[in-house]
């Protein structure tokens, strides 16, 4: 008995001394690994070499940094299961079935003007980590900028699960600094400040295999008049709402660890756009890209084969002069796809529209940009069928001093061209149209009213057997206005030569 009762002594001190040794294996991991700018203390560590566990009571996490406050997390739990002991001792490496953070609470101060190329961690680690399943549950993480101490992202209710993370000095300077087969995470609300005018706000993100974003919302954080006094040239009041945004396939990870964006479909459901513009501002001169040489000029990958906007809501208005009430264009029933929003191919980007225009006249636009090239080639073309132009004069008295009446039965339109210069051809039919200059002493001159100012309702001349008249579209492009702007111009051009015009078809068609 005696014998037994000494062996057991010395097993008891054996795995005590074990216990203790490799409680100091892990402490001393801790802190070489993550080098002197990272600091982590905690109440309690409990190792149970049994049951392979480890768990880390009431951590607290501090980044230091000289240029702005300390980064802090506090932890109230992080449990490690299946640690491997033998590679613990053996190697010093890292290999872990489980881990689990439990409630993060977070301040990270983020300064926008130090170089990007900067970390405030250390970029090499000692010894390789690998876990199969990290989850953290339940972090709320809050980034301030570090000169006015005010909140620039909020996450609430952030969990993440990741199955087969790494951490080695081949990945770590990556743009993705560790290695993964899964990701997926949800979060609570969003705030994120988008710069000096507009902020972000998001009820919720998914992300698994599909990426899923409830009643996302982008808005000027300052009112309508608030933000006229705050800017010295034209810009845009914005109040952007969709109640559910989904990429299916979603994937941020490209070859060699960098990051990149993709999806196999993106879906806008109930978007609702409103636009307000201040037209008393001094114009914004600034030459203005169009979408496609903006989506080469990424710093990263981009590829999106199908993006869909349905039963959306756009209107935009005008301010004048101050006397008046903004003018407003309303487009309803809005459905829309792009195709081919990449980089990373050389397929055109193809933009298909439809709309009612006023809620009530449909309308269809499509325009195509062609990529392979450096001019910035497109074609559009539209129609616009059963149109009481009595629907538009909300936007037209206020903004040209003008007004309509009659019917536009059809409208088809075709121009293509470059960032300099377009062409293309109009055909009209339209019943006891015409145009009303409401003032002389108009601020500015409207081009289409003084052109078909002096038009009188259509007595059906010079039309062709079915009806129609036709007429021609030139247009050179104002580079300080933006490609909608470029449309509308060609749009217009072509509306005041077909009505002015001698209205036959150009032979060469």
């Amino acid at each position: 008995m005696l014998i037994v009762g000494v062996v057991f002594a010395l097993a008891i001190i054996a795995y005590l001394a074990l216990q203790s040794f490799v409680s100091t294996k892990i402490q001393d991991a801790i802190k070489q690994d993550l080098g002197e700018k990272v600091i982590i203390n905690y109440k309690d560590i409990k190792v149970n070499l049994f049951t392979s566990q480890v768990s880390l009571h009431d951590v607290h996490v501090l980044l230091k940094d000289a240029d702005t406050p300390n980064h802090e997390f506090a932890i109230t739990k992080i449990a490690v299961k299946g640690l491997s002991y033998f590679q613990l001792l053996n190697s010093g490496a890292i290999e872990i079935s489980n881990v689990v953070i439990e409630n993060i609470k977070s301040t990270i101060y983020f300064n926008k003007e130090q170089s990007s190329n900067k970390t405030n961690i250390k970029t090499t680690i000692e010894k390789a980590i690998k876990i199969n399943n990290l989850d953290i549950n339940n972090a709320f993480f809050t980034i301030k900028t570090s000169k006015q101490d005010s909140t620039f992202c909020q996450v609430d209710n952030f969990t993440l699960k990741i199955k087969n993370f790494s951490l080695t000095n081949d990945v770590i300077a990556s743009q993705i600094p560790f290695l993964f087969d899964s990701f997926a995470l949800k979060t609570g609300n969003v705030f994120l400040v988008m710069n000096e005018f507009e902020n972000i706000n998001i009820a919720s993100i998914a992300l698994d295999n599909d990426l899923t974003i409830q009643n996302f919302l982008l808005k000027t954080k300052f009112t309508k008049k608030l933000l006229s006094q705050k800017i010295t040239t034209e810009r845009d009041y914005i109040d952007l709402k969709i109640p559910l945004i989904n990429a299916s396939n979603f994937n941020f990870k490209g070859p060699e660890n960098n990051f990149h964006l993709e999806a196999l479909t993106v879906l806008f459901e109930n978007f609702n756009l409103d636009i307000y513009r201040n037209k008393l501002e001094a114009d914004d001169v600034t030459i203005k890209q169009f979408f496609s040489k903006k989506l080469k000029q990424l710093s990263f990958p981009i590829h999106f084969p199908s993006i869909k906007i349905t039963n959306g809501l756009v209107k935009y208005s005008e301010l004048v002069t101050e006397q008046a009430v903004p003018g407003e264009i309303v487009f309803t029933e809005l459905n829309s796809e792009i195709l081919n929003v990449s980089n990373k191919a050389s397929e055109p980007i193809i933009f298909t529209n439809t709309a009612k225009l006023m809620g009530a006249a449909p309308i269809k636009v499509d325009w195509t940009f062609y990529t392979e090239n450096e001019v910035d080639l497109f074609k559009a073309s539209g129609v616009i069928k059963n149109f009481e132009t009595t629907a538009i004069n909300s936007f037209l008295e206020p903004n040209l001093r003008a007004k309509a009446k009659g019917t536009i039965n059809e409208l088809y339109f075709t121009f293509s061209g470059d960032s300099y210069v377009s062409n293309g051809d109009m055909k009209m039919k339209y019943q006891d149209f015409e145009f009303l200059i409401l003032k002389k002493d108009r601020l500015g001159v409207s081009k289409i009213l003084t052109a078909i100012g002096n038009l009188f309702t259509n007595d059906g001349s010079n039309t062709d057997d079915n009806g129609y008249r036709y007429g021609a579209i030139s247009v050179n492009r104002d580079a300080t206005k933006s490609f909608f702007n470029y449309l509308w111009i060609n749009v217009q051009d072509g509306i005041i030569s077909t009505l002015t015009g001698n209205g036959k078809k150009d032979k060469r068609d």
